[in-house]
């Protein structure tokens, strides 16, 4: 796990998170839910080498993948994806391996 410049903004329902180069995981949002929910989240997700993941880790402990990014598959355009979240805690992870220049955007709705 490697972080080199990086930066994690949270404000309300608005994650950031940038870093010159970075390989392992960082949670950008957690939350508790008293029932299921689903909930739109608008991302931007972008890399200039790696490969980098989204995923949400609901209070079962199950991993969705959100959303995959390369050099080549940038979002670099707001996509818009519903999860469902779970009762009870549950987060968004950022994933890399081997990554330079990423740029990680996300509202939640």
């Amino acid at each position: 796990f490697a972080k080199v410049l990086s930066v994690l903004n949270s404000l309300d329902d608005s994650v950031t998170f940038t870093a010159a180069k970075f390989d392992g995981r960082e949670t950008v949002w957690s939350e508790n839910y008293s029932e299921d929910t689903d909930v739109e989240i608008q991302i931007t997700l972008s890399i200039d080498t790696g490969k980098v993941k989204l995923v949400h880790i609901d209070s079962d402990d199950n991993v969705t993948v959100i959303a995959e990014c390369t050099p080549e598959s940038s979002i670099e355009n707001a996509s818009t994806y519903t999860v469902n979240m779970k009762k009870g805690r549950n987060r968004f992870k950022v994933v890399g391996y081997d990554c330079t220049k990423l740029k990680f955007t996300m509202d939640i709705a």
